[in-house]
Parts: C-alpha cells; structure tokens; sequence
C-alpha cells in the first residue's frame, strides 16, 4: 500500500513540475497528460487491490476449511479496509492532479477541455465502487466456502 502512495507522490511532483513549467505547452498535450496520469492511479490502485483481494481470498477459504470463521471474517474485514484505504489514496491522487490540470486549462482558456476532464476524473473515481463492491463479492463468496 506505502508503493502505491510512494509512487503517486512522485508522479504528482513531476507532473505538477511539467505543467508549472511548459505554460507554453498545447492544451490538448496537457489534457492527455493528465488523463493517462488518471488512467495509470486507477490501474495500480485496481492491480493492488486485485491482487489482496486474491490473497485474501486464499487465506479465508484456509481459514474456514480449518474451522476458524471469526479468524476468516476478521480477515475479510481487513481486507475491505485496506482496499477503502486504496481507493482514498487514488481518489485523492486523482483529484489533485484533475485539480492541477483545470486550473492550467482554465488559465489558458481551454475551459471545453477542462471540462472533459472534471468529467473523465468524475467517472474514474466513480469506478471506485464497482472496483469495491466486486472485492466486497468476491470477500464473501471466499467466506461461504
């Protein structure tokens, strides 16, 4: 979870940098930019959590075939955390950056070009919850056996 905070910590500062200093850079570019820096948060937050939620759901199928129901439920609900704490991570990563790309489209007047991108962010992090309530499945199919 720290790799994935860690990694768009770093990619935030460079992308930041390259906005603050490219005032000079085509719109269109910028608007690119940040969508696939989008695209690359919500594909590592889904890989992470893909990933636990695999494991766990390993982990909770042992425990119950082991006879340890509330051990395999405190796992479940473990696991759901650490996914929500994923998901704020992302989302906030997100924000920031869709933050950062408005204003410059907004300072250089591409205002139908920040729009599609307060909506393209909007709908990324939208996709949050069916990312959850897939995990939230796939926690409670493991628990039934």
């Amino acid at each position: 979870m720290s790799q994935l905070k860690t990694i768009t910590s770093v990619c935030a500062v460079v992308l930041g940098t390259a906005l603050n200093a490219q005032a000079h850079v085509n719109p269109e570019d910028v608007a690119e930019r940040c969508v696939k820096h989008v695209d690359s948060v919500a594909e590592r937050a889904q890989t992470v959590i893909a990933d636990d939620t695999q494991e766990c759901a390993q982990k909770i199928r042992r425990l119950i075939r082991a006879g340890r129901v509330e051990a395999a439920h405190a796992v479940a609900r473990k696991c759901a955390k650490d996914a929500q704490r994923v998901v704020r991570l992302a989302a906030v990563e997100i924000t920031t950056t869709c933050d950062g790309c408005v204003r410059y489209l907004d300072s250089v007047g591409a205002f139908q070009l920040a729009r599609r991108v307060i909506n393209y962010c909007k709908d990324t992090v939208a996709g949050f919850d069916e990312l959850l309530a897939r995990q939230q499945q796939i926690l409670v199919d493991a628990l039934r056996g």
